[in-house]
């Protein structure tokens, strides 16, 4: 690689971000220490595809490079790429590869873990290499991240493609996204990440993937320490507290307070959408304190397993939520949508009104004209993990004890 990076021109192209595309098997339920997981819902994956997909969903043109195996597993995931806009013509499907699986789990603070299962990473990745170099000319910017420089095989494919950056006046962006679990020597992983830092244009990390690098645990001095070592932008994020940058822009911001009811997947949604920023300021790395806030901004957290969530459909919920004038909107799922794409997945489906009043399992969430027998009410005042502000839960009681009139039908 080269020794310092090149003057970079304004790229065309999309955004393409190389590495693995897999299916997360995800445990839902929070687990004590000893705990077995009992039930998994499978969910697209792998970061480098996350990242693509927010980058797509930002306004930006984006690609997958990268490969899957020759299974329906595989084919799933193209299509969920396909479906979300992004370009998977750089995936390859290999022929008696299995498409790798990973298993996510919660702890009791709600932190992820995952263990990565698949013989086949550097199959697929390797699959990749014979169209790489036009991959990689043909794009705006270059996305890696640690995960594909674990093995051998993938290691030389995300090196070869840096070079190939290089070489085409392309920026590539660095998100470690570093998962302990997969390396043997944690020392090797760090000696990996500083060597990617020091051939990237921009390095985006967390606190800890900085102290990884550096030794420093403050977000600031660890900043500093990284943009040193090459970067020309640096951008460290501290969870939902703050986000530190160094190098082309010094400076820092702290995100909006809000309710943290999963970290998983919220760095690389960071990611993609920083990137589509940048792209959108023509990679003038001068400007990115511009694409900060809309980073933050556009991370939607979601407090229920509503799959298929899009641009338009939140975009519309928005303005008919605002058009109502209602002071309490809830986004409802109607069961064809979601039947579709997960047609195995067991779930309790009931009509809106009639079957809020039968209730579920544990009896009636609203008795109309009672909002003391109401369950929704009495698990609110139990200390529900999703607990309402005290004048939403208000206006809930108000409406019940009113008879919980049905407002007037929209189209």
């Amino acid at each position: 690689m080269s020794e310092e990076n090149p003057e970079i021109p304004t790229p065309s192209g999309a955004i393409l971000c190389l590495g693995e595309v897999i299916a997360d098997l995800v445990c839902e339920t929070e687990l004590d220490p000893g705990e077995r997981p009992r039930h998994f819902v499978a969910h697209p994956g792998g970061a480098l595809a996350n990242v693509a997909v927010a980058a797509s969903r930002a306004g930006s043109a984006a690609a997958v490079a990268g490969g899957v195996g020759d299974d329906e597993t595989g084919r799933w995931l193209l299509q969920g790429l396909r479906d979300e806009g992004v370009n998977v013509d750089w995936v390859a499907e290999v022929e008696g590869a299995d498409t790798p699986v990973a298993l996510v789990m919660f702890d009791s603070h709600r932190e992820p873990r995952f263990q990565v299962y698949g013989e086949h990473i550097g199959a697929t990745m390797l699959a990749a290499a014979p169209r790489l170099s036009e991959a990689v000319s043909s794009s705006a910017a270059l996305v890696i991240g640690s995960n594909t420089m674990v093995g051998e095989t993938e290691r030389a494919v995300t090196v070869e493609a840096v070079l190939i950056a290089q070489e085409n006046g392309v920026p590539v962006l660095f998100d470690p996204n570093f998962r302990p679990n997969r390396w043997d020597d944690p020392e090797l992983a760090a000696e990996y990440c500083r060597q990617l830092c020091a051939e990237s244009a921009v390095l985006k990390c967390n606190r800890h993937e900085a102290e990884l690098m550096t030794g420093l645990a403050d977000p600031v001095e660890s900043a500093a320490r990284l943009s040193k070592m090459g970067p020309r932008l640096v951008v460290v994020t501290a969870g939902a507290d703050q986000v530190v940058t160094a190098g082309a822009v010094s400076t820092g911001f702290t995100p909006e307070p809000a309710e943290v009811i999963s970290p998983l997947g919220a760095g690389d949604t960071f990611m993609g959408t920083f990137a589509a920023g940048l792209a959108k300021l023509d990679w003038d790395f001068s400007r990115a304190d511009e694409a900060l806030p809309e980073a933050v901004d556009q991370v939607l957290i979601v407090s229920c397993d509503t799959p298929l969530v899009r641009p338009d459909g939140l975009d519309w919920f928005v303005r008919a939520s605002l058009d109502s004038g209602a002071a309490l909107c809830y986004s409802v799922l109607d069961q064809r949508t979601c039947v579709g794409p997960f047609a195995g997945v067991r779930k309790t489906w009931v009509r809106v009104r009639e079957g809020t009043m039968a209730g579920g399992n544990l009896g009636p969430a609203i008795v109309p004209g009672n909002a003391e027998e109401s369950l929704l009410v009495k698990l609110q005042r139990e200390g529900h993990p999703n607990s309402l502000p005290p004048q939403e839960l208000d206006w809930i009681i108000q409406w019940i004890n009113a008879g919980a009139p049905e407002s007037q039908p929209q189209s």
